[in-house]
C-alpha cells in the first residue's frame, strides 16, 4: 500500500496517535523530496514526535535529517555513529534483538553526561529469544555486565524512554504518575517477582494473572494473491559470470555490496557450488497478483542444501526464499502459500519443518510458548539439516533482506536495490 501525506492528516488529529514512527525514507529527507517533507510537516504541525531511521548517515546529510526535528535513531552499529547523533540532539535507542546485536558495542560510549539521551530497545525479538534470554530484563543484565550503574540502566529502560516519547504520566515512581511497577529481587540479574500495570497486579513469579481473551482472526487472515509463479520464474538470465552479491555481515542486518564469479548454465541460470557459499535469493510479490519475482545472489548465509521460505519480509512482507536449487525453492514457496504464510524448510523435495502464521502471514495465532518451541526446532533443522551458518540467525536475518532502507544491497520483488545509490542495479557486475 501507499501512504501519502494527505492520508495522515485525520489520524494525526487523534490524541492517541503518539507520533510518526520510524521514518525510513532518509534519502527522501536528505534530498528534500516534497511528499516526504509534507509528511514530516503534518506530524510537526500536529505536535507529534518523529521517530528516526538513518543508517550510515553522516556529516551534512545527517544534519539535513536532524534539522527536520527527527528525534531518535535505533540504527547505530558503531560508537562513532552514536556519538555523531548524540551531538546533534538525537535520542539513541541501543538495540539488542534476535538478529541485531549492537548493545554491548554501544554501551562503551555511554557516560554519566550522555546516559539520559540513551534508551534500550529490541527491534524485532522473537518469542524464542524472549523466553530463552528475556526482553528488557536481558538488556538490563547486559548493561550491568558492561559496567553501567544499575540505576542508570533502569533509567535507560524506563524514564528516558517515557521522556523521549512525551509520556509524562509514566516512567518513574512518584505521586500522580501511573502505577506501572516491576518488583525485582536485585539490580544485577533483574529477576521479576511481581508486575503492576496502572496499580493492578497482572503477573507474579512468571505467571500472568489477568484473564486472557481470544478474538476472531478471520478479518486479518493471511492473504496470498500470488499469480503466475512457477519454477521458471526462479531462473536467472545472466549475461556475465561476474555478478553483484548481497554479502551478509554477522550480528546485524546491514549488508555489504560484493562481487563474485559464478558458474552459469547454458541459458544463463546460476549453478550452485557448495565451496563458494553463494546461493540464490528470491522475493515473490504476494499482495496484488503482479507476478513480480525479484532475483539476486546472497553470500554468507551458509545453506548447504534445500531451501527456506517465509512471508515475514520487512516491510512489504512479500515472500522471500533462499536455496541451493530452483526446485526446492519453488516447492517452499508453493507450500508456504498453501499454509497461509509463515516459515517453511524444504530439503530434497520434502517439507522438513514449518510454522504457519495465519494472521496476515506474519503472526501466529498460537501461544508465545508454542511459537518459541517451534522456532527452536526450526533453528535446529536450519543449522543441522540445511547447514545454515551458525553465526547467522536463520529466520530474522532473511526477514530483513528485502528491507530497501538498510545499506548496502537489498532485494525487492522489483529487483536488486542499491540502498546507498537509491537505485535498482543489474545482477551483472
Amino acid at each position: 500500500a501507499v501512504l501519502e501525506a494527505k492520508d495522515m492528516k485525520v489520524p494525526f488529529m487523534n490524541a492517541g496517535i503518539l507520533g510518526l514512527g520510524e521514518f525510513m525514507n532518509y534519502t527522501g529527507v536528505v534530498g528534500a523530496d516534497d511528499e516526504v517533507l509534507n509528511k514530516l510537516l503534518i506530524a510537526l504541525n500536529e505536535g507529534k514526535i518523529i521517530d528516526g531511521h538513518s543508517p550510515s548517515l553522516a556529516g551534512k546529510a545527517l544534519n539535513a535529517y536532524a534539522v527536520c526535528r527527527i528525534r531518535t535513531d535505533h540504527e547505530c552499529t558503531t560508537i562513532e555513529e552514536m556519538l555523531d547523533r548524540l551531538s546533534r540532539g538525537f535520542y539513541i535507542l541501543l538495540r539488542e534483538g534476535s538478529a541485531c546485536h549492537n548493545l554491548r558495542t554501544l554501551l562503551k560510549a555511554v557516560t554519566p553526561a550522555n546516559s539520559r539521551r540513551c534508551l534500550l530497545c529490541s527491534d524485532d525479538r522473537q518469542p524464542e529469544t524472549i523466553l530463552r534470554l528475556g526482553h528488557l530484563d536481558n538488556h538490563l543484565r547486559i548493561c550491568v555486565e558492561e559496567g553501567i550503574p544499575s540505576i542508570t540502566a533502569v533509567q535507560m529502560a524506563s524514564l528516558n524512554a517515557a521522556e523521549c516519547y512525551g509520556l509524562s504520566d509514566r516512567g518513574a515512581i512518584a505521586p500522580g504518575l501511573r502505577a506501572d511497577i516491576v518488583l525485582l529481587d536485585n539490580l544485577n540479574d533483574f529477576r521479576v517477582h511481581q508486575v503492576f500495570i496502572n496499580g493492578e497486579e497482572v503477573a507474579r513469579e512468571g505467571i500472568y494473572l489477568s484473564e486472557i481473551q481470544r478474538y476472531n482472526i478471520s478479518a486479518v487472515k493471511g492473504y496470498f494473491n500470488v499469480k503466475g509463479f512457477s519454477v521458471e520464474k526462479l531462473k536467472l538470465r545472466c549475461r556475465s559470470k561476474k555478478v553483484h552479491v548481497i554479502d551478509l555481515l554477522p550480528g546485524g542486518v546491514v549488508t555489504a555490496k560484493g562481487t563474485a564469479e559464478i558458474n552459469l548454465s547454458e541459458d544463463g541460470d546460476f549453478i550452485w557450488q557448495p565451496e563458494q557459499d553463494v546461493v540464490k535469493i528470491a522475493v515473490i510479490e504476494r499482495h496484488h497478483g503482479t507476478g513480480n519475482v525479484g532475483l539476486a545472489l546472497l553470500r554468507g548465509y551458509g545453506i548447504k542444501s534445500g531451501a527456506v521460505a517465509l512471508s515475514i519480509a520487512h516491510d512489504s512482507h512479500n515472500i522471500i526464499t533462499v536455496g541451493t536449487n530452483n526446485e526446492d525453492m519453488a516447492m517452499a514457496v508453493e507450500k508456504l502459500v498453501k499454509q497461509g504464510g509463515g516459515i517453511i524448510l524444504v530439503k530434497n523435495g520434502k517439507v522438513i519443518n514449518s510454522m504457519p502464521m495465519v494472521v496476515g502471514g506474519i503472526m501466529s495465532d498460537r501461544s508465545g510458548e508454542w511459537v518459541s518451541k517451534k522456532l527452536e526446532q526450526i533453528h535446529k533443522d536450519a543449522y543441522e539439516k540445511l547447514g545454515i551458518n551458525k553465526e547467522i540467525e536463520p529466520v530474522m536475518t532473511l526477514c530483513f533482506m528485502s528491507l530497501a532502507v538498510i545499506p548496502e544491497l537489498k532485494l525487492t520483488d522489483k529487483g536488486l536495490f542499491d540502498v546507498t545509490e537509491h537505485s535498482f542495479i543489474p545482477i551483472e557486475a
